[in-house]
């Protein structure tokens, strides 16, 4: 088996995300996995199922899947919170566990969160929102990568108080 194969086996099969459904396939659900890449030459196309697990990760509520209860981060307690740096350092640590425990493809190698903190910041319309930077090194290839999700604390954007 080439390199490229037992890379491909590594970093495995799973559902797609948002969840989807084909009568052509045998079971019916629609899976993705690194034989999706095009060209084997180009490891670096597999990252997109790799950014899909993290995004999983971090948007599922711990204890909802009834299989897993410990899957996911417990980010939506801090929703309509207001950001203060030990808010920042707890979703941090959430999420650092969360990684850690459930994507064993890749080593954190850091992870940053920036937030704007008043209405006189320049992006004022982004108040309400965390850009959780990870930087991350895909174990197999040892290339590193980094990711970033907008997380929002406050939903509705176009009001005035």
């Amino acid at each position: 088996m080439e390199k490229f194969e037992k890379d491909i086996a590594f970093l495995g099969k799973g559902w797609a995300f948002p969840p989807r459904f084909s009568l052509s396939k045998p079971d019916g659900v629609v899976m993705v996995d690194g034989n999706e890449v095009p060209h084997p030459e180009n490891l670096r196309l597999i990252v997109p199922i790799i950014e899909r697990s993290l995004y999983i990760i971090i948007r599922t509520i711990r204890g909802t899947r009834v299989v897993q209860p410990t899957f996911g981060c417990n980010l939506q307690p801090f929703l309509f919170e207001n950001i203060t740096a030990q808010s920042v350092a707890l979703i941090k640590k959430f999420i650092e566990e969360a990684i850690i425990e459930h994507e064993p493809r890749v080593i954190l190698e850091n992870l940053d969160i920036k937030t704007a903190y008043d209405a006189a910041q320049p992006n004022a319309d982004k108040l309400g929102e965390l850009l959780i930077q990870l930087d991350y090194r895909v174990i197999t290839t040892n290339t590193r990568y980094n990711y970033v999700f907008p997380f929002y604390l406050t939903e509705a954007r176009n009001r005035s108080l």
